[in-house]
C-alpha cells in the first residue's frame, strides 16, 4: 500500500484522539484509575469556573475551554459511568454553557469534541444531549 492510500485509508480506520485514547488505555491499566477520573472531571469543573468572570480574556478563555473539554474526554473515556452521569462529578450543564458563552468561533468544533469523541454520549439523557446539540 503506498502513503497516499495509507492516509485517505487512516482517517476510517484511525482513531479521532490517539494521544487521549492511548492516555485512558494506560490510565486504565492503573490501581485507582477512578480516583484519576474524577482528578479530571474536577479539573474540568474548575476551568469551568475560571472562564465564568466577566473580565477574563478571551484568549485565555478559549484556552481553558479546550483543557476543560480535553479533561472531559478523558475522564469520559477511563469513568465506567462515562461524564455526562451525575454520578461523575463533572457540572456537565455548567460546562456547556460556559462553551456556548465564552468559546466565540469555536463553539461547535468544541461541542463536537465532545459528542464524537466521548464513549458515553450516545448513552446520556436527552436533556443533556439536547443542549449539546443546540
Amino acid at each position: 500500500m503506498d502513503e497516499t492510500l495509507a492516509g485517505a485509508v487512516s482517517m476510517w480506520v484511525g482513531e479521532g484522539s490517539p494521544m487521549i485514547a492511548q492516555l485512558s488505555t494506560s490510565t486504565l491499566m492503573q490501581p485507582g484509575s477512578v480516583a484519576i477520573a474524577r482528578t479530571a472531571g474536577q479539573l474540568a469543573n474548575t476551568l469551568c469556573s475560571t472562564v465564568g468572570g466577566k473580565d477574563t480574556d478571551v484568549d485565555f478563555a478559549q484556552h481553558c475551554l479546550r483543557a476543560m473539554i480535553v479533561a472531559m474526554v478523558y475522564a469520559d473515556r477511563v469513568l465506567p459511568e462515562g461524564v455526562f452521569a451525575r454520578s461523575s462529578g463533572v457540572n456537565i450543564k455548567r460546562c456547556v454553557h460556559a462553551i456556548r458563552r465564552h468559546a466565540g468561533d469555536s463553539v461547535d468544533m468544541m461541542l463536537n469534541n465532545l459528542k464524537y469523541t466521548t464513549t458515553h454520549y450516545n448513552t446520556a439523557s436527552g436533556s443533556i444531549q439536547n443542549l449539546i446539540e443546540g
